[in-house]
């Protein structure tokens, strides 16, 4: 069981991946801002960040280089509907484990989740 914290300003997606990471055997903490997101992850211990990439007024990638600095050990796998080069480049830069573009299916969510978990135990470092 991992403790994962998920962000995204979509409160149906947002309900899917918690209903999901639970069913899984996650724990999760939920939260739809990217700056509610960085307090989370100042206050508490996460194994994994799922986010959003666009969000008002903190963006995914914002969050991405503030975990990276609070949290180097923690992945993080990027989600967005709008999968733009330049963004995709930003967060590998940024060590995103991965990312993935909306809608995704379900499954793979659910493996690339298990293997940042198990790159996690492994002492991987994530550069995209």
């Amino acid at each position: 069981m991992a403790h994962i914290l998920l962000l995204d300003d979509e409160p149906d997606l947002l309900s899917l991946l918690s209903k999901t990471m639970i069913a899984a055997g996650h724990e999760t903490v939920t939260v739809d801002r990217g700056d509610a997101a960085i307090d989370r992850l100042r206050e508490s211990s996460f194994d994994l960040l799922v986010s959003d990439v666009r969000m008002q007024p903190v963006n995914g990638i914002e969050v991405l280089a503030a975990a990276r600095k609070m949290k180097p050990d923690m992945p993080v796998i990027m989600l967005t509907a709008y999968a733009d080069d330049a963004t995709i480049q930003k967060a590998k830069k940024l060590g995103a484990y991965a990312y993935l573009i909306k809608p995704f299916n379900i499954g793979e969510l659910l493996d690339t989740v298990k293997r940042a978990l198990v790159d996690a135990k492994a002492g991987g470092k994530f550069n995209g």
